[in-house]
């Protein structure tokens, strides 16, 4: 840096003067004014315990920081605009200094002053003023020292109201205490967490937004700090919503010759106001029955039952001041038995019942179905409680006995359900257990089928390129051997003819050379090789 050079001078200079045409009464710039002086550092003083909170308990290490940042502008030199001097004064009175010569600019400066077992004595103004080669700023933070104290809560609104379904909800919790209290938020004796929570200086804000059902409840805060805790008070809200039916009533089946038993429907819905529950059976008031209701819970208990109440529909409705909601419908299914001499009360006729099968389709099934009494009851099969079964019956009838025999084949999905069969006679009819039917897989010689067809596949996928190939290398081969026996021709035909020309007396063919070697063996002996000639 050339700092003694006439244009830094100058430029400092007109810099100085510039920013003391904006300045109060005081010297540097107000640290509240900051923002409107961009030639001047940036300040900021917080403590170290608690950085936006005034008041801080005694007994305790505390520190002033203050926090000066280079200046906006800065004529094009950074140099210009970074804080070099940092001063703390407390009360007026000055206690600390950082930094001083142009040597300590930086582009971000901390000055910190150390305030060791505080004491309410230490309450007071700390004041911090930080300066760049271009301006000054001030600025002041009133600071209260006071003993530790338990937290004081306060929770707004304190009293239980209703709030509308889809609307926003605002909880405010007020902690003051030393050193600075925390807020913790609670629901029904859970805490509760998130991005709805709020916390600025002391005040904690938790915002419920499109309220449903289940955001009704007990709400309250808490806030503790190192001397303790204290609860706020609690505020219940409730959610007005319409009725919404969360247990459905269920199908129930009987017999008749099963007595002192009840039947019970059951249906639970939310909603508030309360909801008042009814019955309907089949969509009409209901005449019989008993019905209690538990808070949103209802129960409609039928003490006797007759054949006559056979598929009967039960379903509860709930409504209340913003509207009504219906059930689904529980079907009661009544079986009568059989009931006549040889037979008792409550007994079967049935010595052997249908049996559960699992199948693959195209397999043989047979269910059996064996009954006795006097006089010998008829069998009739149901499939899913209905007469109309596709198979084929075989049926023996003794003295006292009758056995049915059901035949399906070949068995497949439209054969799957509920089996049983039923006994009938003048005194009555009886249903024996059912026997369900599942497919499990398909047909095993239909799975072969589809095997060897894919194995075939595979096989002609191999052998159809195996045998072009070979019929190729034949083609191949032979070509060759045709190409092989032309040369050798014509290399023999264009010999004879030379020597014929009389051009190259001594070639011979190997005919000659042959007789040549029989007869005159003084002669010379040529053999053509490639159109070159050796001398052997």
């Amino acid at each position: 840096m050339k700092q003694g050079s006439i244009s830094h001078l100058l430029l400092i200079g007109f810099g100085s003067l510039l920013v003391s045409s904006n300045l109060t009464q005081a010297s540097c710039v107000s640290m509240q004014m900051q923002h409107q002086y961009p030639f001047s550092p940036s300040l900021t003083i917080e403590t170290s315990q608690a950085p936006d909170e005034g008041m801080l308990p005694t007994g305790y290490n505390h520190s002033i920081i203050c926090i000066s940042n280079i200046s906006e502008k800065f004529y094009g030199n950074p140099y210009y605009g970074q804080p070099y001097w940092i001063q703390i004064f407390f009360n007026e009175a000055y206690v600390r200094s950082c930094g001083g010569r142009s040597s300590d600019s930086e582009d971000s400066k901390i000055c910190t002053y150390p305030i060791v077992n505080s004491v309410e004595a230490d309450s007071g103004n700390y004041t911090c003023v930080a300066r760049n080669q271009l301006s000054c700023i001030i600025g002041t933070l009133p600071v209260k020292f006071e003993k530790p104290t338990l937290p004081t809560v306060t929770l707004n609104p304190p009293q239980d109201f209703n709030v509308s379904y889809g609307s926003t909800v605002n909880f405010t919790c007020e902690a003051r205490g030393s050193p600075k209290p925390k807020i913790t938020w609670y629901k029904d004796g859970r805490p509760l967490f998130g991005r709805n929570i709020q916390n600025v200086q002391g005040i904690s804000q938790l915002t419920l937004e499109s309220v449903t059902s289940y955001d009704g409840g007990e709400y309250w805060c808490e806030a503790k700090n190192s001397e303790g805790g204290r609860t706020s008070n609690n505020t219940t809200i409730k959610v007005l919503s319409m009725p919404v039916i969360l247990v459905h009533p269920s199908n129930v089946s009987l017999n008749l010759e099963e007595t002192n038993i009840k039947v019970i429907f059951f249906c639970k819905v939310i909603g508030f106001p309360r909801p008042s529950i009814t019955w309907l059976k089949n969509d009409s008031t209901l005449t019989g029955g008993m019905v209690v209701q538990n808070g949103s819970s209802s129960f409609l208990v039928l003490q006797s039952v007759t054949k006559e109440e056979t598929f009967a529909r039960y379903k509860c409705i709930a409504k209340n001041s913003l509207g009504e909601v219906s059930s689904k419908e529980g079907v009661l299914v009544v079986r009568e038995q059989i009931q006549h001499s040889g037979i008792t009360k409550g007994q079967r006729p049935f010595y052997f019942q249908p049996r559960s099968i699992k199948a693959i389709t195209g397999d043989h099934v047979v269910f059996v179905c064996a009954v006795e009494g006097s006089p010998v009851p008829q069998i009739v099969w149901l499939k899913d409680g209905s007469a109309n079964v596709d198979g084929n019956i075989d049926y023996y009838s003794g003295e006292k006995s009758a056995t049915s025999v059901l035949k399906i084949y070949p068995v497949s999905e439209s054969h799957v359900g509920r089996y049983s069969c039923e006994a009938t006679r003048f005194a009555g009819n009886a249903i024996s257990q059912e026997a369900v039917l599942v497919i499990t897989g398909k047909d095993k010689r239909r799975l072969n089928k589809e095997s060897s067809h894919s194995t075939l596949c595979i096989s002609k996928a191999v052998w159809v390129p195996v045998a072009t190939g070979a019929f190729v290398l034949l083609l191949i081969v032979i070509s060759i051997f045709f190409v092989h026996v032309r040369n050798k021709n014509a290399k023999f035909n264009i010999a004879k003819k030379m020597r014929e020309d009389n051009q190259f007396p001594h070639l011979h063919t190997q005919d000659d050379m042959i007789s040549q070697q029989r007869g005159n063996s003084k002669a010379p002996r040529y053999q053509m090789t490639n159109l070159a000639f050796t001398n052997l």
